[in-house]
């Protein structure tokens, strides 16, 4: 009797800590679930990190992931990227009085970084560095600050090449001084276009921390031109920024050309003035047309765009 008495309690002590295993729907194991709550397999997974890092996976929505998941012929097609260093000077006050933005290539951006200076002898195409002069400061009571960001603009197609899903992506290099709502924003080309409100997502990733966006949100902006996030930059950032915006536009155009523009804020703005702008191609880096009342308070950096055809792919 002691003996079976045994066996149940070994049995039991077994059973309790033995693993329990979640299945997803189709009784494969659940392998990663994003912070939106989005359950992905391992085959799932990898068939999204054909077409996004893993940043971008984790702040998707259920119905992006749901149009990519299962897709084997995900892929990112056409990136487009931009180094970008800017000086700003600022009077006793606290006033921006000037901005120098200089793009760079990636071997000077990387030069810059680790000796504060840059080989101005390297030919740059079509963006050439004809010369770095850092702004002098008019006065004693003037401010110098320098900040480097580069961005990162693609397209990412699957199967249904009318799914046309465009991220815009900056990673500072060298943090900003003034953190406040900073903008982020995509435009298509194409006039015919169709926007699914659900399949919009964005983040701000601050050190370890991780924001995320989503059409719901107060700072997300869309219209009928386009689409914007504004992105209330971390204080507590202290080593890496980051801020992305992902957007899945509807249209059967070919070539597809889509543009995106970042505006870092260089006083402090509301989300409200962070807002008050238009989507056109006379705004801020040929997509964000702030009000004239907000204009003068971001640095107007040059946009991107990229080009989408589906001959250049097969």
């Amino acid at each position: 009797m002691l003996m079976r008495k045994g066996l149940i309690i070994f049995l039991f002590v077994v059973l309790t800590i033995m693993p329990t295993t979640v299945y997803a729907g189709n009784n494969e194991f659940i392998y990663y679930t994003n912070s939106n709550g989005v359950e992905l397999t391992k085959q799932q997974y990898s068939n999204l990190l054909r077409g996004f890092d893993v940043d971008i996976i984790n702040s998707m929505t259920q119905e992006m992931i749901d149009l990519y998941k299962n897709d084997g012929e995900l892929n990112n097609y056409c990136e487009n990227e931009a180094y970008i260093l800017s000086d700003e000077t600022y009077d006793v006050s606290g006033n921006l009085k000037s901005v120098k933005e200089t793009k760079l290539t990636e071997k000077q951006a990387k030069e810059y970084l680790k000796n504060k200076k840059i080989d101005v002898s390297e030919d740059n195409s079509a963006n050439s560095v004809t010369g770095i002069s850092l702004l002098s400061l008019s006065n004693w009571s003037d401010t110098h600050t320098t900040a480097m960001k580069k961005i990162t603009m693609n397209v990412t197609t699957g199967a249904s090449v009318s799914y046309k899903s465009v991220t815009l992506t900056t990673e500072w290099l060298i943090l900003p001084s003034i953190r406040s709502y900073d903008v982020i924003d995509l435009m298509p080309g194409s006039t015919s276009f169709t926007i699914n409100n659900t399949c919009i997502s964005g983040y701000q990733k601050a050190d370890s921390t991780t924001y995320s966006y989503s059409y719901g949100s107060s700072n997300t902006k869309i219209t009928s031109t386009g689409v914007g996030i504004s992105m209330n930059l971390s204080n507590s950032a202290t080593s890496s920024l980051v801020c992305s915006i992902t957007v899945i536009f509807i249209t059967g155009a070919d070539p597809f050309y889509a543009y995106g523009s970042y505006q870092h804020a260089t006083s402090t703005v509301t989300l409200s003035e962070s807002q008050n702008y238009s989507i056109n191609s006379g705004g801020y880096g040929g997509v964000i047309d702030f009000n004239s009342s907000v204009k003068s308070k971001y640095d107007n950096t040059s946009g991107l765009s990229v080009r989408w055809s589906l001959s250049d792919i097969i």
